[in-house]
C-alpha cells in the first residue's frame, strides 16, 4: 500500500530484493483532530502524596494560629465559668451582722519633747502655693552656714524704710584701707573733663 502526498517533494524510495519497493514520504498534519475516549473502569493506585517545597512552614504557621485561637476561646469560657461560680458562691455565703456603738473620746495631750526622725527623701516635688497673710516669727539660728553665691541679673529696688532699727554689729579682723582722693574744681577742667595744665 502506497501513500503519496503530491504536495510534498521529499520522497524516499528503497529498493528491496524480490521486486518489493518501500517508498517513504513526509506527511504533515496541519490541524490535529482530538477524539473523546471513554474510560469505563479506571484503576486507582495507592500512592503517597509528596508535600511541595515550602508547605511545611505554612503548616506550622497555620497550626500555631489555630492553637492561639483555641486557647483564647478556652480562656474566655473558663473566665466566664469562674466569674459565674464566684458570683454564685458569694451569694451563698452568709455572715453575721455586727452592730456596735463606738464612742470616741478626744483628749488634748501636751507633748513636751517630740521625737523627730530623719527620713530620706528622694526626688521631692515642689509646688508653688499662694500664701495669704503669712505669720513671720524671729527664730534664733545657731552656727548658721553662710555661703557666697553669685547672683546674675539681680533686680535691686529702692525701698523706703520708716523707723529703721540700726544695731551695732561686732566686726572681728576688719581690713581698713586708706585711699587718697584728689578733688579738682570744675573750672580747672577743660571741655573733655581732663585737668587743664595750662
Amino acid at each position: 500500500m502506497q501513500q503519496v502526498n503530491p504536495a510534498l517533494d521529499k520522497v524516499k524510495e528503497i529498493q528491496i530484493v524480490a521486486g518489493l519497493k518501500v517508498i517513504e514520504t513526509e506527511y504533515r498534519v496541519k490541524v490535529p483532530v482530538f477524539e473523546d475516549v471513554h474510560i469505563d473502569r479506571p484503576v486507582f493506585v495507592d500512592k503517597k502524596i509528596e508535600l511541595p517545597v515550602g508547605f511545611e512552614a505554612i503548616a506550622n504557621e497555620m497550626a500555631l494560629k489555630i492553637a492561639d485561637r483555641v486557647m483564647d476561646n478556652i480562656l474566655l469560657v473558663i473566665d466566664a465559668r469562674l466569674d459565674r461560680a464566684i458570683d454564685q458562691r458569694i451569694k451563698e455565703i452568709t455572715y453575721p451582722k455586727l452592730v456596735e456603738e463606738l464612742k470616741v473620746t478626744i483628749k488634748e495631750v501636751d507633748v513636751e519633747k517630740p521625737v523627730y526622725i530623719d527620713v530620706e527623701v528622694q526626688r521631692p516635688v515642689f509646688k508653688d502655693y499662694e500664701v495669704i497673710n503669712p505669720v513671720r516669727k524671729d527664730v534664733e539660728v545657731i552656727n548658721a552656714v553662710i555661703a557666697d553665691k553669685t547672683v546674675i541679673n539681680a533686680i535691686i529696688k529702692d525701698v523706703q524704710m520708716t523707723n529703721a532699727i540700726i544695731k551695732d554689729v561686732e566686726v572681728e579682723r576688719a581690713i581698713i584701707r586708706e585711699k587718697v582722693v584728689d578733688v579738682i574744681h570744675p573750672r580747672y577742667l577743660n571741655m573733655k573733663g581732663e585737668p587743664d595744665v595750662s
